[in-house]
Parts: structure tokens; sequence; C-alpha cells
């Protein structure tokens, strides 16, 4: 077998940081899943937001093949959970993920490879996949994560579930902004490519992330992510396009009497939109009936306009609050 150090790598000592609230009923999963990887952390550093379930307890009598330091930081959001533990970590090399996640055996060893393999390269993004354990949870799934033959390098914007970097580059943007209670991934993201930070995407570095199982938990989900867009300013013009979306179609009475074709027009853009969540459906939902995933199809468009309509009233929350100053920035 060969070493480490061939094929060009200079190895690296990495930092594992999890951030969790009341996860006792995932949190042996992730756990075990971190035990398991091919290439294990050099520590383990878990911030924990002030649990009132068993999850301190659990995460103290789980054996782990590392050195574990646990912080529990009472009232801390995950931004300020993450910048202690980050803080905490004696290594250089920074990986992340977060509670309710499971990791695949193969995720740390392929998600810091290309930093051992160039010094040039800062940060690594992983990527996610869903833990599917019912038909609704597979139809979230469909209507809302991405396969890894959509993701474009050049705009991929990774989650906290799976990325690390060197510790240079949180040290350069400022950490996560414990100011903001969501989305704080994505104003992450956002502050390492304004500073031109040189990275890689490698869609084989997988954490397996666990879906909402009932239909408010989605709801309150998006408006909550949609509501940090908000706050931060993030994606105007995303959130933009699909008030405009949903406003050409209640404006249909009227328009469809002034413009020729627009209802084809209309059905057009509206399959072009769905078509895509409809190739994921074999793929997610592939260990159900064939009459399931049928169903999932004309299912798709509502879970679409639920969802949609959860980031629109998010987004108009954030920015009522951004407006009031209400932000805590």
């Amino acid at each position: 077998m060969s070493s480490s150090r061939d094929n060009g790598r200079r190895p690296v000592r990495v930092s594992l940081v999890v951030t969790l609230k009341n996860e006792a009923k995932t949190v042996k999963e992730l756990l075990r899943s971190i035990a398991a990887q091919t290439r294990l952390p050099d520590e383990l550093i878990i911030a924990d937001g002030g649990s009132e379930d068993e999850t301190v307890d659990l995460i103290r009598s789980c054996p782990q093949p590392v050195p574990l330091e646990l912080l529990v930081i009472p009232g801390a959001n995950i931004s300020a959970g993450r910048n202690a533990a980050i803080a905490a970590a004696t290594h250089d090399v920074i990986a992340v993920t977060d509670g309710g996640c499971v990791l695949d055996s193969f995720w740390l060893e392929k998600l810091i490879e290309p930093l051992e393999k160039n010094s040039e390269v800062a940060l690594v993004a992983g990527f996610y996949a869903p833990l599917v354990g019912s038909w609704f949870q597979g139809l979230v799934a469909c209507a809302t994560l991405p396969l890894a033959n959509e993701i474009r390098a050049d705009r991929f914007m990774p989650s906290a579930r799976s990325i690390a970097y060197r510790r240079a580059v949180w040290a350069q943007v400022g950490g996560y902004p414990e100011w903001l209670e969501i989305g704080e991934d994505m104003y992450f993201n956002h502050a390492w490519r304004k500073a031109g930070v040189e990275y890689r995407v490698v869609p084989e570095a997988v954490v397996y992330w666990r879906q909402r199982s009932m239909f408010r938990g989605v709801m309150k989900q998006y408006f909550r992510y949609a509501e940090g867009d908000g706050i931060a300013g993030m994606y105007p013009e995303r959130h933009l396009i699909r008030f405009a979306a949903y406003g050409w179609l209640l404006a249909g009475p009227r328009l469809a009497r002034a413009i020729p074709g627009y209802r084809l027009l209309t059905a057009g853009a509206a399959t072009i939109y769905v078509e895509r969540r409809w190739r994921r459906i074999p793929v997610f939902l592939r260990s159900w009936p064939v009459s399931a995933r049928f169903a999932a199809i004309p299912t798709m468009p509502g879970m679409l306009a639920a969802i949609d309509a959860a980031k629109m009233a998010g987004y108009i929350s954030g920015r009522w609050k951004r407006l009031k100053g209400e932000t805590g920035r």
C-alpha cells in the first residue's frame, strides 16, 4: 500500500469541527460515521449550543478514536459555536460538518486530498446527499437538493455540512457572522469567494443529510433560509426572479388577453422549472415502488410552489428586519 506521501501529497493535520443542539436521536450515528472514516481527523471539536435533551451525555459516553473536546455554550447560535470550536482547534486544516448528518466513510480522505496535493488550494467544497426515510422526505429532496452531475464548480456554494479549509481562510474573512442566525455558511461562502480564495470542488466527499419529515417543518426551514438571505442581503436577484415569476402567474387572466401565446409560454417555463426535479425522482426515490415514484410527478409542482411561498414570505420578513435594524449586526 502506498503511503500518504506518494503522488506529491504533503500530509496535513486536521481538526474536525461539529456544531449541534438537541441531537440525541442522531448524534450516535454521526459519531459512528466519524469513527468509521478511512482517514480519521486528528482531533474532534464539538460545540453544543445548550442541548436540553441527552445530546451532551451521549457524546461523553460514546468512545472516540481521536481526541475529543466538547464545548457546551448555552445560547450560542451556529456561527458562535462554530467560531468557538475553530478557535479551540489546534491544527491548520479545519473540516466542518453539522449535527443531523452522517459522513460517508471516505468523506474526510476525499475532502482533504486537494489540500495535501496542492499548497495553493486553501478550501475544498464537499458535497451532500439526502437521508431519505419516507416518501415525503424523498419528495422534498427531489424538490430542493441537486444531483452531483447538476453542479458547476464555478458556481457551487458548499454547505457547512461538507467543507474543509485552511485556518487562514477563516481568519481572513473574519469567521462566521455571529449576528446571522441562519444562512451563515452562505455568507461565509460569499466572503471567501470575494477574497479570491483558491478552492476545489470534490463531489465524491459526501455527507448525508437528514430531511425534515413533516410539511410544517419543511416550510419553516425554507422560510428561515430565505429570511437569512433577506437579513444578510444575499441573493436579491434570485428572490426578485421568484417574485416576478409568481406575479406573472397571478396576473394570468389579464396577461392572457394581452399577450398572444401567454398560456403556452407559461406552461413551457413551468415545465422547464419542474423538469430538473422530476429527473431526481429515480435517484432519491429509487427504493420506493414504481407507483410511488409516479405519484411524485404530479405532486412535485405543488411542493415547489409551497416551498417558494415559504421562501418569499421569509425573504420579506428578513428584508423587513434588516430595514428595522433588528438583525443584531
